[in-house]
């Protein structure tokens, strides 16, 4: 019993640290698939894309996370670009009630306003953005 609680307390102080940790000490080159690198301070792993990401600034990363969800609900979207115009438009909108809720009084949509509405929806607007730009790349390269 006691046993099962100390390792228990070390993977609870594992998480804490990794956490805080900024992860500066990387060792590379670990031979797995796909390779990646261990943090010495945290002894965390991470693979290449994932130290990427680290270096990137938080709403990089979140924009980024959005991406990956809305291409797990949706697929690739590969749609002609006045159909993207809608749905640009539609995430467009949705950040312009968000907006619109926060300072304009209303009582019955006020739930939808708030500096965390606002900012779900600005980073689901720019996802959207984004993957207009890799249907774009795909598709209607000159």
């Amino acid at each position: 019993m006691n046993h099962d609680l100390d390792r228990d307390i070390q993977k609870l102080e594992k998480l804490l640290k990794q956490k805080k940790c900024q992860h500066k000490r990387l060792e590379h080159g670990y031979a797995s698939n796909p390779p990646c690198s261990r943090c010495l301070d945290c002894g965390s792993y991470f693979t290449k894309k994932q130290l990427e990401r680290l270096a990137m600034p938080d709403v990089i990363q979140d924009v980024l996370k959005e991406r990956e969800r809305q291409d797990r609900k949706w697929g690739e979207q590969n749609h002609l670009p006045p159909y993207w115009l809608g749905i640009i438009t539609e995430e467009v909108g949705e950040l312009a009630q968000a907006i619109n809720e926060t300072y304009l009084f209303n009582a019955r949509e006020r739930e939808k306003g708030g500096y965390k509405n606002m900012r779900t929806e600005a980073i689901q607007s720019a996802a959207v953005l984004i993957a207009f730009v890799e249907c774009l790349d795909r598709n209607w390269k000159d």
